[in-house]
Parts: C-alpha cells; structure tokens; sequence
C-alpha cells in the first residue's frame, strides 16, 4: 500500500499543498453568504444573459450543479477542479522539487484572480474553475496527440468563460520551450505549434458555431455591452500595433504593481522574478540549445509568451479585469521550468534561494491580501444590511403602501447617499469589492431585498418624464425622501440617480 503512494507523491503532494493554501486564504469565505453585485441573483435565473455574453455552456452546467448559489458547494467544487488542473500541470511539466510545487500551488491558488472571484462573482467560482481545468485537458490532449479531444476541451472552455483561453495558449507556449531545451528538433516542434494553432482555431470554430446556433434558437443576440463578444474581431477603429503594444504593457504593469497586500514589495519581488527568468533564459538559450534555428524558435516563444497569456486583452481590444488574468502566474510557472533545467554551480545553488523568498513574500501577501478581501466584503455586508432595513422601514411608515402590493421605485446611486463613507482601512483593498455596500447600484437593491431580505417587492421602473421629480426629491433619510410620483412609491436613496436603468 505504502509503495503504492509512493508512487503518486507527486501528485499528493500538489493535493496538500493546493488544500492547505486554499482552505488558509479561501477557508472563510467558503462558510460565509458574502453575497454581492451580481451573486445576489442566489437563484440563478439569468440564462439569457450568459447566452447573450457567449457563457452558453454556463447553464446546462448549472442544470448539473443546481441552480442556487451554494458557497460551501461551489467553493468545494472550486477547489476540486482547481487541484485536477494544477496536478495535471505539474505532471505535464515533470516538475518533482517539492518546494518549487509547493510556491506554485500556493502563488495560483492564493493569486487576485482566485480572491476576486470568490469574494464578488462566487456565483461563477466553480464555473471559472472548470473552464481552467479545460484548458488545462486542452493542452494534456494535445501532448498526447489527441487534438480533436483537445479542440473539444477549447471549445467547452470557451463556452464556460473565454478569459481561460490563454491558459490554454501559455500552457502551449510553455510546452514548446521545454521541447526545444529537452532537445527537440525545430521542425518537430514548429509542426507541432501548427498542429497547436490548428487546435485552438477548431475549438473556437466548434464553440462559433454551437453558439450562433443556440443563440438562434432562443432568439437572443450576442451583446456589446461589458463583457459582450458582439464586436470581437472587430478592429477598424483600432490601431492594432498600439493594442499589441498595450497587450504587454498591461501585462507587466500587473506583475510590477499587483494588486496584493504591500504591493510595493510584492512588485519588487515579481520584477527579482523577472530579471532571473530572463537571466535563466539567456543562459539556456546560448548553453542548452545547440542549433541555431531552434535558438531563434525559442527566443520567438519566450517574447511571445507575455502577449500569449493575455491574448484576451488584444482580442477584447482592452477590456480586461482582475477575473480575467489567472493566466498571469503563469510567469512563476515559465520560471520554476527554465530553472528546472539549469545546471548549477556553487556559487548558482544560491539563485534559487532568492527567487524562493521572492515566491515565498508573494504567497504569504497574496494570502493576507484575500483573508483581507473577505473582511472588507463581511462588514460590507453587515452596512449593507443596515442601511436596507431602514430604507424598509422608511417605506413602511408612507400612508398608502402596501408590501408586495404597492409598486415601489428604489433609486439613486449609495455611494452617493449622505450616509456613506469610505472604509477606513481598507484604501488598499482593491480587487472587485464595492467600496462600502454590497450593492451600490439601482438593480441590484430589488435583489437585496427580495433574496436577502425575503421582502416583497413589486418593482416599478420609472419613465424619463418622472425625472424632474425625482431630481426634486431629497435623499434619504431626509423627510420627503419616500413619496409616491404617480401610482409608485418612490425612495430616494442617493443623489445621482441612473438614468436609463430605473
């Protein structure tokens, strides 16, 4: 039994690891409501719009895992694809030193994109999660020259959340360098990148086409709005040399400045990374490899390798945010690979070290960064509460209302409510996270009180022509602040009121 395990201790090895850091950051939002922005909808009943935004396998999967947000469940299953992912990784790229696993699992299990998505968007957590292990299968696939499967996993990734396609396509990058240092012909692995390229064109045709026409049978269009794919490939107003240029800069804008407690050093520590892996690459290029052909080949895929893992950014011409840029520690991962093959000497055996308390610093930040992130989101949610109890109470005192009866209008922005103030603090907690409420805007107060509050709501939207007197009104908790504008009672919660979306 023993020599059985032993056999798999790699693999354990990565399970622990990814365990231990997931339950260290992620532990007490697995067993918290938190519910914010758009995880407030706890009964998922939006399938049109992740059709419209192109998430069309979202929902059939949703059939699978139930259709309630469930953070305990969702963080578990999170976590399950998760570690199936990272273990795959881990075996794809032979890595065997413990501590560089270890700085690993913990660096993109504990990473911005990991927190911000389970601190705002936990309703989509496992969903992301299992869009990385495809695009992780995609490339597992492809190693084994399965490429019909792997353009299958591409297009179920894509259908699940597209931001993980340049998972899939920095894996690939990063697979090729290891063929050429592993000693690799060049005509070998530029067919295989063909083959890759081949791949992901025939995943992303599949996902095209199963979405053109399942959008077609529900009658729904593909939206411009945030997040919409309707103009992708769209660059006629855009200066592609500039948006190559912008594709880098943010990318390495995010390393030297991430958003992670004492960022400053965190930036430091990830620019030490950087100028070693650089350094390392170097040095393999003019030492491991012997032709010149696959010298040049290498070099083209170690420059591309940045703009490969925010590919996303080119192709959404700039709309990119934190739960999109997983791909980004990818950067650890293309270290830990060129050092693995670094013959040190006396004096080098100290490089790893330094490179390790750079990883190390990151990991022990990015953790106290997400235990942070769901403080702030705990006592937003403690405000949020308060403020929507009164604002209940407020409409219950108006002569005339009738809960679940009366129509009711809530408006006005909360940041812009007198009541509101900045959490002092937590300047530095960034991410996604409002700024002080759980919901901050107009749509989202309708959910507050139907699904956290179990309150009967008849919603109201008003017409432009009631915009004078709704500009007129006071905010709340002024008197005049809740009054009825024609057959609806009106409640003023902010001075800037969204027009458009009343």
């Amino acid at each position: 039994m023993f020599n059985k395990l032993q056999k798999y201790e790699t693999e354990l090895w990565t399970i622990f690891c990814i365990l231990l850091f997931s339950i260290i950051a992620h532990g007490y939002r697995f067993v918290n409501l938190m519910f914010n922005g758009d995880s407030m909808l706890i009964y998922q009943t939006d399938q049109d719009w992740k059709y419209s935004l192109g998430r069309i396998f979202q929902p059939f999967y949703w059939k699978l895992r139930g259709d309630l947000v469930a953070p305990m469940l969702i963080g578990t299953l999170s976590v399950l694809y998760f570690t199936i992912a990272l273990v795959l990784i881990i075996r794809l790229f032979r890595l065997q030193n413990k501590l560089q696993i270890a700085f690993l699992c913990a660096l993109l299990a504990v990473n911005i994109t990991i927190t911000s998505t389970f601190a705002t968007d936990i309703h989509e957590g496992d969903t992301y999660m299992l869009a990385l292990l495809c695009a992780t299968l995609s490339v597992v696939a492809f190693r084994k020259a399965h490429l019909i499967l792997g353009g299958v996993f591409i297009c179920l990734c894509l259908g699940l959340y597209q931001a993980y396609l340049q998972v899939a396509v920095g894996l690939l990058l990063l697979l090729f360098m290891q063929n050429l240092l592993d000693g690799e012909n060049f005509k070998k692995v530029f067919f295989s990148g063909l083959k890759s390229i081949a791949m992901l064109l025939g995943g992303s045709i599949a996902y095209t086409l199963i979405m053109r026409f399942i959008l077609h049978v529900k009658n729904i269009a593909l939206t411009n709005n945030y997040n919409g794919l309707a103009d992708v490939g769209d660059y006629s107003t855009t200066s592609i040399p500039t948006l190559v240029v912008k594709t880098y800069q943010y990318i390495i804008t995010e390393w030297l400045h991430p958003q992670t407690f004492r960022s400053g050093f965190v930036g430091l520590a990830n620019a030490g990374i950087i100028l070693l892996t650089i350094l390392l690459f170097v040095l393999l290029l003019v030492t491991k490899v012997e032709s010149n052909s696959s010298r040049v080949l290498l070099l083209i895929l170690f420059l591309l390798f940045p703009f490969g893992i925010n590919v996303v950014y080119f192709v959404s011409k700039g709309m990119e945010h934190t739960l999109m840029t997983f791909s980004f520690g990818l950067l650890y991962l293309l270290f830990v690979l060129l050092l693995h093959y670094f013959p040190l000497s006396k004096i080098q055996k100290y490089l790893p070290y330094a490179a390790y308390a750079a990883m190390g610093l990151a990991v022990w930040c990015n953790v106290i960064y997400a235990n942070q992130t769901y403080l702030k989101v705990a006592l937003q949610e403690k405000a949020t509460d308060a403020f929507m109890v009164r604002v209940v109470d407020r409409l219950e005192q108006t002569e005339g209302y009738v809960p679940g009866k009366t129509p009711i209008a809530v408006v006005g922005l909360m940041p812009t409510s007198p009541l509101y103030k900045s959490m002092a603090g937590f300047e530095d907690v960034r991410g996604r996270t409002m700024d002080a409420y759980t919901a901050s805007w107009e749509k989202i107060y309708y959910l507050y009180l139907e699904n956290m509050l179990n309150y009967p709501v008849i919603r109201a939207p008003l017409a432009k022509e009631d915009q004078a007197a709704v500009d007129a009104m006071p905010t709340f908790p002024a008197e005049g602040c809740c009054a009825f504008i024609g057959d609806t009672l009106v409640i003023k919660i902010g001075s800037t009121v969204a027009t458009g979306i009343l």
